[in-house]
């Protein structure tokens, strides 16, 4: 499928895979980069998960569950957990928490995901969700996360959620929990496109991309090397690294994490390879997600700067130094 600059050896390890099981969501958020018709449609295939279970390397120790709503069919979301656990690994979930007005019936659930492998429970705390959970729903779900047995933690996106997270992080309620937290910025995708550039919040465009060391599958069983909310203008690009089914979870990871190309993008982000390159036009008005996409559409340059990590030696050694020290200080969940 590709011809990849390859190492001998694994550049980097994926300890993370980020699986979609349905893009049907309980919400219509203004900010979703899904289109509409897909948030309506559930096409959950039980086919992708067991072919991705069946074949995935056992480094892979984590599945974070998104999509769509992972809690839209709560039964199915247990059948899920469970049958990763099975599969000796735990699960991780993020989820807009609207399932979870009634606190009773939130901690039933929770008690039971816990049981079958659940570990991490994070909820998005946009205010452009619509609908949305006001702070006092927000805080006594992340308490019966927390008392349940789940490490816990607040994401969003722009710079609202900071503002939000500040302000939830000093209610007394919450100061005794250890929240992880986690943010990105809103890119010009989706209806997100209406929102005013200082609700989006703005990305480091010349740092690396962590992205990269949480590769996604999609419903429908394709593998991106990304989970960003570039994902559909990823198709058929460098970052679409196959179908399951046709191949296997362990041959498209073994692949990927040999990839210079991926190791290079990981380690310095499209900005600091291009800027080597002397490629400076491109990097005029875009932001760092809708950059990579477009390089990487561009064979021309991609090409370019497959030569360039190929003639370079000591290019391809702090490529290989930089992903050591970035795996060694992320946690793989957040």
């Amino acid at each position: 499928m590709h011809e990849v600059l390859s190492a001998d050896f694994d550049l980097f390890r994926c300890r993370v895979l980020v699986y979609a099981p349905s893009w049907r969501c309980d919400a219509h958020c203004v900010h979703c980069f899904l289109p509409r018709g897909a948030r309506l449609r559930d096409d959950y295939d039980p086919r992708v998960l067991r072919g991705l279970l069946k074949t995935l390397p056992d480094e892979v120790r984590v599945i974070s569950l998104t999509g769509g709503e992972p809690f839209f069919d709560q039964r199915r979301f247990l059948r899920i957990v469970s049958s990763i656990h099975a599969h000796g690994r735990y699960s991780a979930v993020v989820t807009n928490g609207l399932w979870g007005h009634d606190l009773r019936r939130a901690r039933k659930v929770l008690s039971s995901a816990v049981r079958i492998g659940l570990r991490y429970f994070a909820i998005s705390i946009d205010d452009f969700h619509a609908p949305a959970l006001d702070d006092l729903e927000i805080v006594g779900l992340l308490n019966v996360a927390r008392d349940v047995g789940l490490r816990v933690a607040m994401k969003g996106a722009g710079f609202s959620a900071r503002r939000r997270w500040q302000r939830l992080s000093r209610c007394a309620e919450l100061r005794w929990l250890p929240l992880r937290r986690g943010w990105e910025s809103l890119e010009n995708v989706g209806s997100a496109r209406r929102l005013r550039p200082e609700r989006k919040g703005m990305q480091g465009v010349g740092s690396g991309c962590a992205n990269l060391l949480r590769p996604m599958v999609l419903p429908g069983g394709e593998f991106l090397a990304c989970c960003s909310t570039r994902i559909f203008q990823a198709k058929g690009t460098w970052l679409d690294r196959g179908l399951l089914g046709e191949r296997t979870a362990a041959d498209i990871l073994e692949r990927y994490q040999k990839d210079f190309l991926i190791g290079g993008l990981l380690a310095f982000g499209p900005v600091t390879l291009l800027r080597r390159l002397g490629a400076e036009q491109k990097l005029r008005g875009r932001s760092k997600c809708e950059l990579c996409i477009t390089f990487l559409r561009d064979s021309r340059l991609r090409c370019r700067v497959e030569k360039l990590i190929g003639d370079d030696r000591s290019l391809r050694k702090e490529i290989v130094a930089r992903l050591l020290l970035l795996q060694d200080t992320l946690n793989p969940v957040d």
